[in-house]
């Protein structure tokens, strides 16, 4: 089951318990979080990017330091061939596509920090960049992390 259906298969299983073997599971550091789990089912052509990816959601950027962990982790993920169904950590279930997104954010986001002297200035600025990306309030989470908190 690939693409699409693993998708749809998916969409089946959110009302339901899953267990199944996971069959391989790749520790990853210095991105999103200290630690990060990249989960691979080679033969569904699924990965399981868990806070790794997000689709059309805002990220929580815990520090400036980490979004060059992240985008190399991103390009490493872009360099696996296989996986047409990316299950992000928040979001629609995603194609490798989703990986160019993320990363194009996480530019920005960069850009945007380096120009912005608080907060909240941050703030604005990240939304009027994805103005229809989902969960405005993962920028507070970064605002406090990259601003400290008040």
């Amino acid at each position: 089951m690939r693409g699409s259906a693993c998708r749809q298969q998916v969409q089946i299983l959110q009302t339901q318990f899953l267990a199944v073997r996971a069959e391989r599971v790749v520790p990853l550091q210095n991105v999103e979080a200290p630690v990060q789990l990249l989960i691979k089912f080679p033969s569904l052509g699924a990965l399981v990017v868990q806070d790794l990816v997000y689709n059309n959601v805002h990220l929580v950027i815990a520090s400036k330091e980490g979004i060059a962990g992240w985008k190399r982790a991103l390009t490493e993920l872009k360099s696996m061939n296989g996986y047409d169904t990316i299950l992000v950590g928040h979001g629609e279930p995603a194609t490798p596509a989703v990986y160019d997104d993320v990363i194009a954010y996480l530019d920005t986001a960069g850009a945007i920090l380096e120009d912005s002297k608080t907060g909240e200035e941050f703030k604005k600025k990240l939304m009027a960049a994805y103005p229809n990306h989902r969960a405005p309030f993962f920028i507070n989470i970064s605002v406090g992390r990259l601003y400290g908190a008040k």
